[in-house]
């Protein structure tokens, strides 16, 4: 019984996950080439994914959520309660780091919806600080909308995709 009910839970969250992905639009290989293709990145157990390019460990879900399927609830935070989500292994990427998952053939998110789960359509903050407005009041964003940079003020509220260095 507890076994079927499993499977059923299962069954229910990657459907789930699949539709928050659903969205995403793609354009093909031969109009433009992939920048973070599926075999650039090793899924681990536990909602991590490997960069084998950059050696970078990911987690595959959004802050909020987490585990295989990237359950719970999809947070957003000020940039300093984001630098604060950091411990002893996990930080917030820099803005170079997080600028290395966009996806140029993919939109609305620009990230490889296969490796990442459940990426919302929306800006996520890096640890880089400064910028055109202040470089003590802003810190730079990345919209996986469009995969663009940006610019926030501190306080404003933004995703948050935690990173950490292979061992």
């Amino acid at each position: 019984m507890q076994k079927t009910i499993r499977c059923i839970l299962v069954s229910i969250l990657a459907a789930l996950t699949m539709s928050a992905n659903a969205s995403q639009t793609c354009r093909s290989e031969g109009q433009i080439p992939s920048s973070a293709p599926y075999a650039r990145f090793s899924l681990q157990s536990g909602g991590t994914v490997i960069d084998k390019e950059t050696g970078l460990i990911w987690s595959r879900c959004p802050y909020g959520t987490g585990g295989d399927y990237c359950v719970g609830i999809i947070q957003t935070l000020t940039w300093e309660e984001a630098l604060n989500t950091a411990d002893s292994q996990w930080r917030l990427p820099n803005i170079k780091e997080l600028q290395s998952l966009v996806e140029v053939q993919c939109f609305d998110p620009a990230i490889n919806n296969s490796m990442f789960l459940r990426i919302p359509s929306g800006s996520f903050w890096s640890s880089t600080p400064g910028g055109p407005i202040s470089a003590t009041s802003s810190a730079y964003i990345l919209d996986f909308e469009t995969g663009k940079v940006n610019v926030s003020t501190r306080t404003s509220e933004h995703y948050v995709l935690l990173i950490r260095v292979a061992p």
